[in-house]
């Protein structure tokens, strides 16, 4: 398997850490974010890695040149402007076999692995990794009809949604929709094969994921890597 990592975001949401330090360096135990999930694509059979970068890349690219622990093949894409979380794949060289893409500030225990091998038995053009999450609204919700009526009252609801958790498996022909150079986003990816009539699937995932967005998230991610290594993720 070959994978594509996205590491170009400017990180605003954990400022002021990432205005002259990339997101994806920022550390996690005694090992960077960015290596973390390098380790774990390389024991899930990944062997080609291409880092998507743009915010301070030269940074990325000269830790990666000097760092020893990382015994994957990498190179990079250098994207002179935003592509978005689909376009950067259209600058990708020729990939055979399926490509797991994910953001480069996830820290998860999913098995790359056998979301691949459900992602080949659906057929699917494109996979989407997904955690169901429940949401509690901690107030009375009314209903109403277009006069003004009170028609339901739901005091506290609770609704369970799937979210996307960033990581994805695709195939050639749903790379074939992405142009070089052309701003697009998994969504939009996403619903132009749906249109088309390709079988889009999700692999639902129930263990560790986090999304080092906010410092909140940074902290907890760093307070998990001080545990022993069976407990972390």
């Amino acid at each position: 398997m070959s994978a594509l990592v996205l590491a170009g975001g400017k990180g605003r949401r954990l400022r002021p850490f990432t205005a002259n330090f990339p997101k994806p360096l920022m550390p996690i135990g005694d090992r960077t974010i960015l290596e973390v999930i390098l380790e774990r694509l390389s024991e899930h059979g990944v062997e080609r890695v291409t880092l998507a970068v743009n915010h301070l890349a030269p940074l990325i690219r000269a830790y990666f040149t000097d760092c020893t622990r990382v015994s994957l093949d990498l190179d990079y894409i250098y994207e002179d402007r935003p592509l978005g979380t689909a376009g950067p794949i259209g600058g990708l060289a020729e990939v055979s076999g399926t490509l797991l893409v994910m953001n480069g500030d996830i820290l998860t225990d999913l098995d790359f692995r056998r979301m691949v091998a459900e992602h080949r038995r659906k057929g699917a053009a494109l996979s989407v990794a997904t955690m169901l999450r429940r949401f509690e609204i901690d107030s009375g919700v009314v209903d109403a009809n277009d006069q003004g009526q009170v028609v339901g009252f739901r005091e506290k609801p609770v609704a369970h949604h799937r979210i996307c958790i960033g990581i994805y498996a695709l195939e050639a022909r749903a790379r074939a929709l992405i142009r070089p150079n052309v701003p697009l986003d998994m969504p939009d990816l996403i619903m132009q094969l749906v249109e088309a009539g390709e079988t889009v699937a999700v692999y639902d995932h129930d263990g560790k994921w986090i999304d080092i967005g906010r410092p909140d998230d940074l902290a907890e991610a760093q307070r998990l890597y001080e545990l022993p290594p069976a407990e972390t993720i």
